[in-house]
């Protein structure tokens, strides 16, 4: 699900990066509140819904999100995943 796939972009990318892209006052991602985490993994949902979720009326071009889980059930927790838009190029 989307909500899935944004829980695991902010829990692998966004918190766990080594250029420590999100921190608290004090320096430290592991800190962050909850509704902080919250928030940003909403943030990241809308995104990737803009993207690949669905739209009013028929994609041009097609969008998806693949997801590797360890059990292979897409509601436990993801070990990867990526994603592949087909664009046109000049």
């Amino acid at each position: 699900s989307i909500g899935n796939a944004a829980k695991f972009m902010v829990d692998a990318f966004w918190l766990q990066s080594p250029q420590q892209l999100i921190q608290d006052a004090s320096n430290d991602s592991s800190e962050l509140s909850e509704s902080a985490k919250a928030s940003l993994i909403n943030i990241q949902a809308d995104d990737l819904m803009g993207k690949y979720g669905e739209r009013m009326g028929k994609r041009k071009l097609d969008a998806l999100i693949l997801a590797a889980s360890e059990s292979g059930d897409a509601q436990s927790n993801l070990q990867g995943m990526v994603t592949i838009e087909v664009r046109l190029l000049d």
